[in-house]
């Protein structure tokens, strides 16, 4: 019984199921004097004999199924089974014997709810096992069930435990544990984000308090102890330094109550999904204000239109040395700037409407590179450096030469002591990684186009508002804040995007992305000087808008036109259906109540297929364009527009009938 007592002691004591064979086998034989002892564990359906102690080999690591074989008849029957004989015993294999030097044995299960094993001890000569032997033996067996299960239990532990480690490691970001000693807290664990993120420094900080921490996070100290008082969880969103960064990090921190004294802190890194949310805020905000912007215009390109025209009429009508005729070339001026202010109000809202065409940016900034140069000083250096090889751009030329000069304007007003202005093209590759982190934007080929300047850079909350209509960093009268929001909405309806890179007190960088296409550049073609020109055909003027329609008809009567007009679609087509002459050309406002412009010019088509079409608009809907960009071959005129600029459109269309022949 003592040395019975020592071996469950050695049972208790082991950690590993070697541990376990290692002390039966031995125990079994020699408590009650066999020549060898066997251990067996069930495997399925199949007995395993995982280790022997014998005088000869017998079966160490082999299996067999339980059917065959004595130990699988002690753990089938839950019993023990002594055998004097084997070979007197039917249940026995005696060809599986002969070669043993086996002559009687005992076996006895390994109980737990159900048979896991078995051991079992050998003779050399026949023995009759007594009742205290096999009383021993199941003793044995009882105690190793037992060590077997304490040792199931702890593999699941440490599996458990290896497990959880896994996950906690496998963590994206930053996790630590923290124990409470005390008054205090100290450092318990972290995982291997936590090393990364704090470059190692956090392996030297085990058993230290948080005020010795570098790059503490902010509250600490307090949010430790607050989770820990309140057993609940805190969350807060801090920025911070983070080691080896260059700037500081938007963090999103959840302290975590864990009984046993401890808080586990998660850190979650939101600095770029908060960049991202801002510029969705921009964008949202860049479009409501757009809606309002050119909602606006419509109606005021309307007024404008009579304004400058009656204006000119007026001045036309004036002698020279009149007095009045200053006074009526101060509203014309002023009239000018207000269409100005809508152009850039419509470019902003991305409803004006766009000609483009595949071109070469590095052409576009060859043509307008002296004129930047006047424009900007002699107190600005320009640098440029085209990229060999750039792709063509679809866009619309007059419009790309009012980003550059936009962008190179802004950049002079950031030097007013003069500095350095370096305009850069490149094809670039925007790839996923670069379009996730930046809204609306979509992976593909672009043509590149950067302007930076050595100004004194822009602040967080000015880098924000650039590009909202009337925002300016100017003195009040010194800029109407519409020149970058004009480049914005440009870009935005050109299919590309602008993005701006500047910090205070250093150089800024606009980048303009147009998306790259395989056509050639075409040939630019400068527009021809805003000439009065003549003509005697018939035009069909309908407008909505009386006084725009009164001012169209003066001024094509002006030019020697015959012109009918009309208020809406209706009248237009009793005027056609009437009208014993030829109808030339259809001048019809784009949006109009009841029937479109477009709608009007379709229907006229089938009874006149010979009816030229100019339309006329001081906004854009989906009647005559798609995202702002005119349907191919379709004429157009923006509201407001000067006499000249009128009759030189007119007679452009009607000369196109007469070069096709028609």
């Amino acid at each position: 019984m003592e040395r019975l007592t020592r071996v469950v002691q050695d049972l208790s004591q082991a950690r590993t199921y070697e541990g376990i064979v290692d002390v039966v086998r031995h125990a079994a034989r020699d408590l009650i004097g066999a020549d060898g002892a066997t251990f067996v564990r069930r495997d399925g359906d199949l007995c395993h004999y995982v280790d022997e102690d014998a005088v000869a080999p017998l079966w160490k690591g082999k299996k067999f199924p339980m059917s065959t074989c004595i130990s699988g008849w002690a753990m089938l029957n839950k019993q023990p089974v002594a055998i004097e004989d084997i070979y007197a015993d039917e249940r026995i294999p005696h060809d599986a014997y002969r070669p043993t030097f086996v002559k009687s044995l005992v076996m006895v299960p390994i109980r737990s709810q159900s048979p896991i094993g078995a051991t079992g001890t050998y003779w050399a000569a026949q023995h009759h096992t007594t009742s205290d032997e096999i009383r021993i033996l199941q003793a044995l067996a009882d105690s190793t069930s037992v060590a077997m299960e304490n040792v199931r239990v702890l593999d699941e532990l440490e599996e458990g435990k290896a497990r959880t480690r896994a996950i906690y490691d496998h963590l994206p970001n930053a996790t630590f544990v923290w124990k409470r000693q005390g008054e205090d807290f100290v450092l318990a664990d972290f995982n291997k984000a936590a090393r990364t993120v704090t470059k190692g420094v956090v392996a030297g900080l085990l058993g230290k308090p948080p005020g010795e921490l570098p790059h503490a996070f902010p509250s600490l100290e307090e949010d430790l102890a607050g989770c820990f008082e309140r057993r609940e969880a805190v969350r807060r969103e801090v920025e911070c330094a983070m080691p080896g960064a260059k700037d500081p990090r938007r963090l999103v921190l959840t302290y975590g109550f864990i009984p046993s004294d401890m808080v586990i802190l998660h850190t979650e890194d939101v600095t770029e999904q908060r960049q991202i949310e801002e510029q969705l805020k921009l964008a949202q905000r860049l479009e409501a204000v757009g809606r309002l912007a050119g909602g606006v215009a419509h109606d005021f390109n309307n007024l404008l239109s009579v304004i400058m025209s009656y204006a000119d009429f007026a001045v036309d009508a004036l002698h020279e040395s009149d007095p009045v005729r200053a006074d009526v070339a101060e509203v014309q001026s002023a009239a000018r700037r207000g269409a100005g202010l809508t152009r850039q109000l419509l470019a902003f809202s991305r409803k004006q409407i766009l000609e483009p065409v595949s071109l070469s940016i590095n052409k576009v900034i060859t043509d307008i590179e002296k004129m930047l140069g006047r424009l900007l000083g002699e107190d600005v250096d320009i640098e440029v450096h085209l990229a060999e090889g750039l792709g063509s751009a679809l866009a619309d030329p007059g419009q790309l030469e009012q980003v550059i000069m936009n962008l190179a304007v802004n950049a002079r007003d950031a030097m007013p002591r003069g500095g350095k202005l370096t305009i850069e093209t490149a094809n670039v590759e925007l790839d996923a990684n670069y379009a996730e982190q930046h809204v609306a934007v979509k992976p593909g080929r672009f043509v590149m186009l950067s302007v930076t300047d050595t100004g004194s850079g822009m602040d967080a909350q000015t880098k924000a508002h650039i590009f909202d209509p009337f925002f300016t960093t100017k003195e009040r009268g010194k800029g109407t804040g519409l020149g970058l929001s004009t480049v914005y909405g440009i870009v935005k309806q050109s299919g590309g995007n602008i993005w701006v890179y500047s910090e205070g007190g250093r150089e800024t960088t606009f980048k303009v992305y147009l998306p790259r296409v395989d056509a050639p550049a075409a040939e630019l073609q400068r527009r021809p000087a805003s000439v009065m020109a003549t003509g005697s055909e018939t035009v069909l003027v309908v407008e909505d808008e009386e006084a725009v329609r009164r001012i169209a008809e003066r001024i094509l009567r002006g030019a020697g036109y015959k012109v009918l007009t009309a208020a809406g679609g209706g009248e237009a087509m009793l005027h056609c259906e009437k009208h014993s002459g030829t109808i030339d050309l259809l001048l019809t406002d784009v949006v109009m109540p009841q029937m479109s412009g477009r709608e009007l010019a379709e229907r006229l088509a089938k009874m006149n297929p010979r009816l030229k079409v100019l339309y006329m608009s001081g906004y854009t809907d989906n009647a005559i364009v798609h995202h702002g960009v005119l349907d191919p071959g379709t004429r157009f005129i923006g509201k407001p527009f000067a006499a000249a600029e009128l009759t030189r459109k007119v007679r452009e269309v009607l000369d196109e009938r007469k070069a096709a022949g028609k």
